[in-house]
């Protein structure tokens, strides 16, 4: 699925992760490691006693993430290696990308 904007994807994935959620949560992290072909996740939610979950069967996170790559890509960056896509229980969301 290809979105039009960059909006639009961070959009999709946190959509998808409030669909995911195991149980009330506060907020939930995603590593995306991006390879040549592939992309390697680990999604972490977090209660709001601290209780940890990451057992969980993502759908379209994949490939919302590793298209969401060539989307923030740069010439003189490249496409990103590593993906920190932080998400509150309100809503507000933090992106961190390393090159």
């Amino acid at each position: 699925m290809r979105f039009e904007s960059i909006l639009e994807y961070y959009e999709a994935i946190a959509n998808e992760l409030q669909c995911l959620a195991p149980w009330p949560w506060s907020h939930v992290k995603v590593e995306a490691e991006r390879y040549d072909s592939s992309i390697d996740l680990q999604v972490v939610y977090t209660s709001p006693t601290g209780t940890r979950e990451s057992d969980v069967d993502p759908a379209m996170l994949p490939d919302y993430f590793f298209e969401l790559a060539e989307r923030v890509s740069t010439p003189e960056k490249g496409l990103y290696r590593k993906c920190l896509f932080s998400l509150k229980a309100d809503g507000t969301f933090d992106v961190q990308f390393e090159y």
